[in-house]
């Protein structure tokens, strides 16, 4: 698994806000779809409260929003915002988080 593919592809990779925030997303989002409150939140995507994650990065809200909107402008993410949350999309997910991968992990701890 490659996490790192489309940020090394990029220009951002010698930026580390940006690193960091592509990694916490990748993290973060959904491997499958759940539902959360009245809103089903489909594989390869994370809600984020602007504040909350910034904190957990560690970095400003200004800076968190300019890295979204470079992660949006480089085709790497969409964003869909609300007064209350932002949803994220990572496009080509599954380049970063396959089926084949979490299920290779799962059977290497049984059989281990």
């Amino acid at each position: 698994m490659n996490t790192t593919h489309g940020i090394a592809e990029g220009e951002w990779h010698d930026v580390p806000n940006m690193v960091s925030v592509w990694v916490h997303l990748l993290i973060l989002a959904n491997f499958e779809d759940k539902q959360w409150h009245d809103t089903i939140i489909e594989r390869g995507q994370i809600i984020i409260g602007l504040e909350s994650f910034s904190k957990t990065i560690g970095i400003s809200v200004k800076e968190l929003r300019t890295c979204i909107k470079r992660l949006c402008d480089s085709n790497m993410i969409t964003k869909k915002s609300t007064n209350k949350y932002t949803i994220i999309t990572i496009c080509n997910y599954d380049k970063y988080q396959s089926y084949d991968d979490m299920l290779g992990q799962t059977n290497d701890k049984q059989n281990g």
